[in-house]
């Protein structure tokens, strides 16, 4: 990754339990404003999923962030992904391309079994290339 990386923290659910929605990423939660990717040229967001249950990510884009006082943003499901139990030395990675959205969110829906180990990695970065 280049300078342009910013780590991103997550502050979901430590171990998401029976078919619990946490947001890994939300645009609207992270940054002051809309379109704060493309002004900060962040491309892409790199996700680094260690899950020991299954689940489904899905991801959403919104252009609504602004348009009443205390508004939530409408959003639109662009995507959607089962992820399987992570191998036991390996981790789930994803990338997604993010700098065309006004806003952009990343969830994950637990599956029937509350995890015992989910350890997120995220960072966004100013390449547009996937990582190899």
């Amino acid at each position: 990754m280049s300078a342009e990386t910013v780590i991103v923290k997550y502050v979901g659910a430590a171990l998401p339990g029976n078919a619990q929605v946490v947001s890994l990423f939300d645009t609207t939660v992270a940054f002051p404003s809309a379109q704060y990717l493309a002004m900060n040229k962040l491309k892409r967001l790199v996700v680094d999923l260690k899950n020991d249950q299954a689940g489904t990510l899905f991801w959403y884009k919104s252009q609504t962030r602004n348009t009443a006082p205390s508004a939530a943003p409408v959003w639109v499901a662009i995507g959607t992904a089962p992820i399987a139990i992570a191998a036991a030395n390996a981790s789930n990675q994803s990338e997604y391309l993010v700098e065309e959205f006004a806003d952009w969110k990343l969830e994950w829906t637990n599956g029937a079994t509350p995890q015992t180990q989910f350890i997120v990695d995220l960072a966004l970065t100013g390449e547009r290339v996937k990582s190899s």
